[in-house]
């Protein structure tokens, strides 16, 4: 069985070293550094692509947070009506992706422009065409989103069902806080407990590596494939294999995700994600046929040609 392993919250002075934060801050600074290199290699206004992944970021988390409270735990919720405020607790990751999408939306209509000091919401004149910044962004979530599921294989908060420990992925869970302790070096404890089951954190960090492999392989190839294509082939093959992970997931009473119809809300989200990775292939394929440059309003313009000195001649 694979050992069960956990890490201790460490503290840097007053400041919390929470293993998932600080693996999902290292994802996200990997995603932010590779993606700010692809757009300036394709020539994008990397000020848009920031402008982008604000509005991901803060409608991201917001539905997220909302996602997760009204669909998982609505008991919760009215037991403790602020808990809807409380945007740092409980987040869903199909939840995530749909507030993303709607931040996108927004950025193709709206913009941010100071007037004094308070910014305020302006609707651009001519909506900027989402595709090519998304096209960058989607390709390279996969290596982000692995170090992310990275921090919930190390905090162990998706288990999965029961297992026998012959099963190559079982994980020697623990039933008690001293059930199978076999070393401790520093913050980190090992386990060999006696519950084994699937880690679906584990799970889904392996197969982002596999995804993060195969897209680097095809931007090593040098050629780029019709624009569109890695958001639908990440759609793709993201769907359907976190479709199948969510029946290992556990049940309800064992911190599992409650389900609707039989289904978690992460797998009906599939069946949307799915489509759209279809939907995606057939606009891509009519995109390359046509020739059209759908990045040109994205890129960023050059630099005015300096004035000519007063005493060059004419």
């Amino acid at each position: 069985m694979i050992p069960y392993v956990v890490s201790d919250t460490l503290h840097l002075g007053p400041l919390p070293l929470h293993p998932w934060g600080v693996l999902c801050a290292i994802g996200f600074v990997l995603w932010d550094l590779i993606a700010t290199r692809q757009a300036r290699r394709l020539g994008y206004d990397r000020g848009e692509l920031r402008a982008l992944q604000l509005w991901g970021m803060a409608l991201g988390t917001v539905f997220a947070h909302l996602v997760d409270v009204l669909f998982y735990v609505p008991e919760e919720l009215l037991r403790r009506p602020w808990l809807i405020l409380m945007f740092w607790e409980r987040l869903s990751s199909m939840g995530g992706f749909i507030g993303c999408l709607v931040g996108g939306v927004l950025w193709k209509f709206f913009r941010w422009e100071r007037r004094g000091f308070l910014p305020r919401l302006v609707r651009r004149a001519v909506p900027l065409p989402l595709l090519p910044m998304a096209e960058v962004l989607v390709s390279i979530l996969p290596l982000g989103w692995m170090f992310a599921r990275a921090g919930c294989a190390i905090i162990h908060d998706h288990p999965g069902i029961s297992t026998p420990p012959t099963e190559l992925f079982a994980v020697a869970f623990p039933r008690a806080a001293d059930d199978g302790l076999v070393a401790s070096y520093g913050p980190i404890h090992v386990f060999h407990g006696s519950d084994p089951r699937y880690d679906l954190g584990l799970l889904e960090c392996g197969y982002l590596a596999i995804m993060a492999a195969v897209i680097g392989i095809v931007w090593l190839r040098g050629k780029r494939p019709a624009m569109g294509m890695f958001i639908a082939g990440v759609a793709m093959a993201y769907a359907p294999v976190r479709f199948g992970l969510d029946f290992l997931r556990a049940t309800e009473e064992r911190a599992g995700d409650r389900r609707l119809g039989g289904l978690t809300f992460a797998q009906w989200t599939c069946f949307a994600l799915f489509a759209f990775g279809v939907v995606m292939v057939g606009y891509a394929r009519r995109l390359s046929r046509r020739g059209d440059d759908v990045a040109a309003p994205v890129r960023a313009r050059p630099a005015a040609a300096p004035l000519a000195a007063a005493d060059e001649p004419q």
